[in-house]
């Protein structure tokens, strides 16, 4: 089969292994030549200093919070300045599209695409130009809005408490000590709030204060 694309790397993160084969499967019938990498998390292509920089990195979002997905798509354009940016499977409001658009990425994708809307969406990137489905644009045409509020994620008191210190800079023993607790409580505690937030590092979880409430 003939090149149709010429940024020959492609780059999934999508953080379970039997999409990723099957994803994986369809970009190599409509192109054979591609290069295809599999990650798991921002943080893993981030540690791993890829050095080729015109990738185009295939991202499923799911159902990520806003705040951390912006947050991953900036840190992508920050670190791989040609690259192509192309989302997938977001499950909350449609109409959020049209931001993430804004911040910059070049294609979207439900998550029910087939070949044909996968080799449309490639050749459409590669004349650089955005791609977005025909049902996501008829959806978008007749969709109406409501006023957005992005969800609350529910905490306890000690994991506010916790977040707090930790978006300060402390560390774990640290705030053992302040708080009289075993540092293998708050490491607990520490991952809880993680989990909650879907977040991997201080930098998102303090992006995330604003959206914490008390349970």
């Amino acid at each position: 089969m003939e090149e149709l694309y010429r940024r020959s790397k492609i780059v999934l993160i999508d953080n379970r292994p039997m999409f990723t084969q099957g994803i994986k499967s369809s970009i190599k019938t409509i192109d054979s030549s591609l290069d295809v990498f599999e990650y798991k998390s921002i943080e893993e292509i981030i540690n791993d200093k890829l050095e080729w920089e015109f990738f185009t990195f295939f991202l499923r979002v799911g159902n990520t919070y806003d705040h951390v997905i912006l947050s991953n798509i900036r840190k992508l354009r920050n670190t791989y300045g040609s690259c192509k940016i192309i989302l997938y499977d977001y499950q909350e409001s449609i109409d959020y599209i049209i931001t993430l658009f804004k911040e910059n990425i070049d294609a979207y994708l439900p998550d029910n695409f087939d070949e044909g809307d996968l080799k449309e969406c490639f050749l459409s990137v590669e004349s650089n130009k955005l791609y977005l489905n025909t049902q996501i644009a008829l959806q978008l045409l007749t969709f109406k809005p409501n006023k957005r509020t992005e969800r609350k994620i529910q905490f306890t008191p000690t994991e506010v408490k916790v977040a707090r210190l930790l978006v300060r800079g402390m560390r774990t023993s640290l705030i053992a000590k302040e708080m009289g607790k075993k540092i293998s409580t708050i490491s607990t505690i520490k991952s809880n709030i993680f989990k909650k937030a879907k977040v991997s590092n201080i930098i998102d979880l303090a992006s995330s204060m604003d959206n914490m409430q008390i349970a």
